[in-house]
Parts: structure tokens; C-alpha cells; sequence
């Protein structure tokens, strides 16, 4: 598995994975709590080791473990995993006591340790020219979470939040998914400014951006016979894909563009082929058929306007 597969598997979210992030194990005869793994757990008795959820309510009730829960050794346990990951950002970490610096090719990060809740926190440090200094921004997680209990998470999301700091603004949040589906489905993607470019092998799309709305819209080009380069598709003739609709989430374009050429594709052959399954599944099988029978109107009238260009009278005989 690849870096970036990894950092993408490190953002998932969701309740049982969070839960996951604060589950401790301690003695029931205890009130220390340890990280799985810790060396002082093997001196539990098994019939008094117990798994609790580390919450707000009950860690001031708790302590930690005075060895597995300090910052400097989970620093030393993933350090070298670490340093791998942040040459992916040209990244240099520093531990501190309570926090671990680190400056990388865009923005310098503090990551701050809250020994008592056991939480990571991760902040960007932004030059504020209106003060004349350096101010300290706190960075949210992409499921909008401040605090997370595990290093390699908050690891995960500084080198997501540093690749992504050279995508436009509107883009950033979901780069990573756009990235993935453009690779998933063989697409070329460019960015220009509030404009994302995609390239197919049956169409040029753009997605745009728009502020005062704070929403994406989806434009269509089809190729016509002829592909485009992407230079082309920038000064190519669009119009809107109504059916689209407005979208906050500009990654789900691209799962439309990729179910809208594999639909075209499967006209090309024959539409009787296409999923009747939803109502818009419906919808678009009859358009297709109408199209088709439109299609084969003309076809007639041109056999017929041959004939007549090769003898007078024959288009007479058409009933169509």
C-alpha cells in the first residue's frame, strides 16, 4: 500500500473508529489506564483487565499511565514511521515537552498534548501582517472533530492539510477524493483558479465554483468525434448539466461524469441495455429511445432525399 493509500485510510471516520481512538484497558482494581500495547499491561491479571472508553466525564476520574501515556514515547514508538511520512512534505519534526513541532514546505504545525484528556491537537501557524507576527490557527479534522487521541491520525491530517495548501481555496477540503476518483475512473484533472477541468475519453467537463452561492455547478463539452487536449477544453464551448444539479460537494461530479460516459457507452451499443432501476434510470431510458427514434427518422429521410437525388419521385413514397 502506497503513502497516499495510507493517509487516506488514516482519515476515515465514523463512530466505531472514533470509539476506537480512546479505548484504554486498565486493572479493575485500578484507576490507571494504559494504550494498547503498553509493557505494564502483561502485570494485569487476565480476569481483571478491562477495556473502558476514555470520555470527558471519566478521565478526570482516571490517570494515565505514567510510561505508555507520555508524548515522548509515543513520539519514540512512531518516530521513524513518522519521519517517512512527513518526506512526503518535506516535513522536520522537533519534540517538545507537550508538543511536537514541525516545519514543512508550506506552513510550520504545532501539535499539542493534553496529557491529562489524552488528545492531540493540531495548529498551523499563519502570518497575520495587520499585527506584524505569527498567529496560531487551529486546525478541525475533515469530519469537523478538534481533538483526536491518536498521533498517527493527527499526523495523517497535517500531511493532508499541507499537500492540499496548493489547491485552490474552494478545492482544498476535497482534494483527496477528488484525486482518488479522477485515478479511479482514468480521468485528467486540472485546476484553474474557481474552475476544475476533468478529462475523459468521451467529454471535457468543468466544474465551477461559486462564491456568492458557496455551491459547484457542472458544465459539459462533448468531444464530437474528435478528443480534445486540456488546453483545448479551457477555451472549449460548455453548457450546464442541468440534470446534475447544484452540488456543495464537488467530488460527486466526478462519480456523474463516470456513470454519465458509461451510460453513452452503452448507447453506443444499445440502449435496451441501459438500467431501468431508479425513476432517473427510467427517465433517461426514454430520452435515449426518443433519441434513438428521432435517429432513425432522419435516417430515413436521408435514404429517401439519395434516392430522390438519383430519381425524381421516390420521396413521395415515404409514410414516415
Amino acid at each position: 500500500m502506497d503513502t497516499l493509500s495510507v493517509m487516506l485510510e488514516l482519515f476515515q471516520t465514523g463512530t466505531e473508529r472514533e470509539k476506537m481512538s480512546m479505548i484504554v484497558q486498565m486493572s479493575s482494581k485500578s484507576k490507571i489506564y494504559h494504550r494498547p500495547g503498553c509493557q505494564y499491561l502483561n502485570r494485569i491479571k487476565e480476569g481483571y483487565l478491562t477495556l473502558v472508553e476514555l470520555q470527558k466525564k471519566t478521565a478526570g476520574k482516571l490517570s494515565p499511565c505514567k510510561c505508555c501515556c507520555k508524548l515522548s514515547k509515543m513520539y519514540r514508538d512512531y518516530e521513524p514511521a513518522m519521519k517517512k511520512i512527513l518526506e512526503e512534505i518535506d516535513g522536520l519534526a522537533k519534540l517538545e515537552e507537550n508538543q511536537i513541532k514541525i516545519q514543512a514546505k508550506n506552513y510550520c504545525w504545532e501539535i499539542r498534548f493534553d496529557p491529562a484528556k489524552q488528545h492531540f491537537r493540531l495548529y498551523k501557524k499563519i502570518w497575520d501582517e495587520t499585527i506584524g507576527r505569527t498567529n496560531l490557527i487551529q486546525c478541525s479534522g475533515y469530519d469537523g472533530k478538534e481533538e483526536t487521541g491518536q498521533l498517527e491520525k493527527i499526523i495523517a491530517l497535517l500531511v493532508g492539510k499541507e499537500r492540499t495548501a496548493s489547491y485552490p481555496e474552494a478545492y482544498r477540503k476535497a482534494a483527496w477524493n477528488i484525486e482518488r476518483q479522477a485515478k479511479e475512473h482514468h480521468m485528467s484533472i486540472e485546476y484553474d483558479g474557481d474552475i476544475l477541468y476533468v478529462l475523459t475519453d468521451m467529454a471535457a467537463w468543468k466544474i465551477v465554483f461559486f462564491d456568492r452561492k458557496q455551491c459547484y455547478k457542472l458544465f459539459h463539452c462533448p468531444f464530437g468525434g474528435k478528443k480534445m487536449t486540456m488546453e483545448q477544453a479551457k477555451k472549449a464551448s460548455y453548457h450546464r448539466q442541468v440534470d446534475a444539479g447544484e452540488n456543495s460537494h464537488p467530488a460527486k461530479y466526478l462519480k456523474y461524469i463516470a456513470g454519465h460516459d458509461r451510460a453513452k457507452k452503452i448507447m453506443e451499443q444499445d440502449y435496451h441495455l441501459l438500467p431501468q432501476r431508479s425513476n432517473k434510470e427510467k427517465m433517461y431510458y426514454n430520452q435515449a429511445r426518443k433519441r434513438e427514434a428521432r435517429k432513425s427518422t432522419r435516417r430515413v429521410w436521408n435514404l429517401f432525399a439519395e434516392l430522390e437525388a438519383q430519381q425524381e419521385g421516390f420521396q413521395k413514397l415515404s409514410f414516415c
